[in-house]
């Protein structure tokens, strides 16, 4: 059961939308494309597992405050086992030992233990003996990782739904205490949004246009029916352009995304007036 799910799939479609259409300093930039790796990765993961809800009562993005500020990926309670999930979605190679991750400042190992202390605590508290498993999972299969070893709590993105598996058979029907125990956790959740400043736009500052859904940049007229990327040559039909793109205008600005005038400056000089019309029919 789904008791709490991320904050950020919201922020994630936001922020999707965004891609390519403000501009950020070269800080503002590495900030948004890695919070927007991170968050495609934990949406991974709350998406594969819905295969457990009948078995596990499921907590994301579950930020608690205790002598320090920690947020956990996914927090799921089973009738046995509490399990803890760091998730991440790293793109490159990497190298760990026992002594944790090298050249990365703060190791997710390390992390990871941290945290798992800090669950036990407040089980503890709660006067909860269950285990605490705790997994640092990788959601990324371009990521290589040199130096793993099966004693080290890390699962792989090839691992993974082995790893739902794992617990799926493990795990018994969930119970209505479980239920209550992880609505208690969830109520621990300090609500915040530390993406607020970067996600803070208005229409002046956000470019309109149909634009390339893999490299996210203005498309050019092909011929009448198509649209062409100039920079990796993908081509679209103008419907798909138009409805791509109206969707991300629903999200942005949804007070004027069915608007026909509104819309037609938004798509740009890429469709006409007749053509936007047509397709608006069809919404």
């Amino acid at each position: 059961m789904l008791v709490k799910s991320s904050e950020q799939i919201e922020a994630l479609a936001v922020m999707k939308s965004l891609d390519g259409r403000v501009s950020f300093g070269e800080k503002e930039e590495r900030y948004f494309r890695n919070w927007l790796s991170g968050a495609l990765g934990e949406q991974m993961v709350e998406d594969g597992a819905a295969c457990l809800d009948g078995y596990v009562a499921r907590i994301h993005d579950l930020v608690i405050v205790e002598d320090r500020t920690c947020q956990i990926d996914a927090l799921w309670i089973g009738s046995q086992t509490v399990y803890l999930l760091e998730v991440k979605h790293w793109d490159g190679v990497f190298t760990v030992d026992a002594q944790g991750f090298h050249v990365i400042v703060h190791d997710p190992l390390s992390q990871l233990e941290r945290t798992k202390r800090m669950v036990e605590r407040i089980l503890k508290r709660m006067g909860v003996g269950l285990m605490v498993e705790a997994r640092l999972i990788f959601t990324n299969p371009n990521m290589t990782l040199y130096g793993l070893s099966e004693e080290m709590p890390i699962v792989m993105p090839s691992q993974i739904e082995r790893y739902f598996q794992k617990i799926r058979v493990a795990e018994s029907p969930i119970s209505e205490w479980q239920i209550r125990l992880g609505k208690k956790l969830a109520a621990l959740h300090a609500s915040r949004n530390p993406h607020q400043n970067l996600m803070a736009y208005s229409r002046e500052s956000v470019r309109s246009g149909i634009l390339c859904g893999v490299c996210r940049v203005p498309m050019s007229v092909r011929c009448r029916w198509k649209l062409a990327c100039p920079k990796c040559g993908m081509v679209e039909k103008k419907a798909d352009g138009f409805y791509r793109t109206q969707k991300e205008l629903e999200i942005l600005f949804p007070e004027i995304a069915r608007k026909p005038v509104e819309l037609r400056r938004w798509m740009g000089n890429v469709i006409d007036r007749k053509t936007v019309y047509n397709l608006m029919r069809k919404l």
